[in-house]
């Protein structure tokens, strides 16, 4: 073997076991680092960005009967959720078809917000169940809370501390 080939093996060699070195060290260092803490509470609140605003008012018993009833019950509503989005993708894809069948894509779309009605219906209907047993005080808080403007017509504050606008207001800078 001549020298030249001999140097370029024995720093392929020290370039392979830093690499090696290095893993390890890493993999040391991830087993000594203590347990990540609880995980931070979502925005909007204890439940989410759903429920938040309203469940943030209940104490955290009552809260935590909101999540049982929410959550018995009502498990197949996701399943509607994504059945009725699988009809509507469908529905669409088939609509910029060659040819289409208008009848069937409406009646596909129509569907899809039965599936979602239904779906929004049976979580309604738990919530009203639910809040109909709270004390009369503690009823009419939630109730407020719920009634609070939230989503898309709300201003808040978006990504990066930017406002995020009304429905109908601007959405250029004033400059």
């Amino acid at each position: 073997m001549s020298r030249k080939a001999l140097l370029i093996a024995l720093f392929a060699s020290l370039v392979v076991n830093v690499f090696v070195l290095g893993a390890f060290a890493g993999m040391a260092l991830i087993n000594l680092r203590p347990p990540p803490a609880e995980r931070p509470a979502r925005p909007g609140g204890p439940m989410g960005m759903g429920m938040g605003p309203a469940a943030g008012v209940l104490s955290p018993e009552q809260r935590q009967a909101l999540r049982a009833a929410m959550r018995d019950g009502a498990a197949n509503a996701p399943a509607r959720f994504r059945e009725a989005r699988m009809i509507r993708r469908s529905a669409w894809t088939r609509l910029g078809a060659d040819t289409v069948d208008t009848q069937a894509v409406l009646a596909d779309l129509a569907r899809a917000r039965e599936l979602d009605g239904e779906a929004r219906a049976d979580l309604d209907q738990r919530l009203v169940t639910f809040a109909t047993q709270l004390p009369p005080q503690d009823r009419k808080r939630f109730t407020e809370a719920l009634s609070q403007p939230r989503g898309f017509g709300q201003r808040r504050e978006g990504l990066g501390g930017r406002a995020v606008p009304r429905d109908g207001e601007s959405r250029l800078p004033d400059r």
